[in-house]
């Protein structure tokens, strides 16, 4: 699950978005997944939110690449909820902003996955 609260009167807008993590399947623990989040046009990850995420809870290591934050989390355990939060901050303002994907999957089996859309609701102008 994907949250996100705008904060739209900074001079640079910031998107605080939240994941709450929850693996469901039929085994105890889960391999490795990824958390794929996708940066809306327009948007950079805060620095300072990037080293909380590299210390947060479960987190393994955190790559960027282009437009994607990689999270490689160790794994995940049966019904107990994982959460972590990242700040977004709008550096080019883009006009008819289209919704961006977080995903995540098993590492060894990319095909059980599941994702969620996010999108900035501050009004332009």
């Amino acid at each position: 699950m994907v949250t996100s609260e705008a904060v739209c009167t900074n001079k640079r807008p910031e998107l605080s978005l939240g994941f709450s993590t929850l693996y469901s399947g039929t085994e105890p623990t889960t391999n490795m997944v990824i958390l794929d989040i996708k940066m809306l046009s327009g948007f950079v990850l805060d620095p300072k939110s990037l080293s909380d995420l590299k210390r947060a809870e479960l987190v393994d290591r955190v790559e960027q690449k282009e437009d994607h934050v990689l999270v490689y989390i160790t794994e995940l355990t049966k019904d107990i909820p994982i959460k972590h939060s990242v700040q977004l901050i709008q550096e080019v303002p883009v006009q008819n902003l289209k919704p961006a994907v977080v995903k995540i999957y098993d590492y060894y089996q990319p095909s059980d996955q599941d994702d969620a859309e996010y999108t900035f609701l501050c009004a332009e102008g």
